[in-house]
């Protein structure tokens, strides 16, 4: 299987396949592998998906930032606390957004992780994601403006890991993936 479309129905036939105890238990195992990176452990600003949600970043003090998409592309605003992103408004999609009216990441010192979803995920640091390349345009931006960083961590369930991903020139490639048994730290060039 090559194709993205045809990989991306197979990945949600896994993730459909797995019960919701799996789900909580690796789910509570990957948390604890992130608090555990001395990389997210030293970060000040960090970038997190609403279905992935991080109290304990707010709780360390970190200033956080989630996600808001909009047809052209995605940006990253700041959340003051665990309550804050309890009552974010809701899109017609039923999707938990910040407004614009916040602090947005790129105009305020970048990032210094992004925890980033996907469907998929290889050994060598590929990504697939869900096929808008939200994710891949938006780091490319915040790489564009000069900023240093930010550590890309993909965090999946056991069956998103796989030997290979398809990569087209414009997926970025990211630096970890952590799923409930395994830690890939990935090569900066990958063969």
């Amino acid at each position: 299987m090559s194709n993205k479309s045809e990989l991306r129905r197979w990945a949600k036939q896994l993730l459909a396949a797995l019960t919701k105890q799996e789900k909580i238990t690796e789910a509570a195992k990957i948390c604890h592998k992130i608090n555990a990176l001395s990389a997210y452990q030293n970060a000040k600003r960090v970038a997190f998906f609403l279905s992935m949600p991080d109290e304990n970043a707010l709780a360390a003090g970190k200033s956080c930032f989630v996600p808001r998409y909009t047809k052209e592309c995605m940006n990253m605003y700041k959340v003051k606390d665990w309550e804050d992103v309890l009552t974010l408004p809701k899109t017609k999609w039923n999707i938990a957004q910040p407004e614009d009216a916040r602090e947005d990441a790129l105009s305020n010192g970048g990032l210094d992780i992004i925890i980033v979803p996907g469907l998929l995920f290889s050994k060598t640091g590929g990504r697939l994601g869900r096929g808008k390349g939200y994710y891949d345009s938006y780091i490319k931006r915040l790489r564009g403006e000069g900023l240093t960083g930010p550590t890309l961590i993909a965090i999946g369930f056991d069956c998103q890991l796989v030997d290979d991903v398809p990569m087209q020139e414009h997926d970025q490639r990211v630096d970890h993936i952590l799923t409930a048994s395994h830690h890939v730290v990935v090569q900066e060039n990958p063969s």
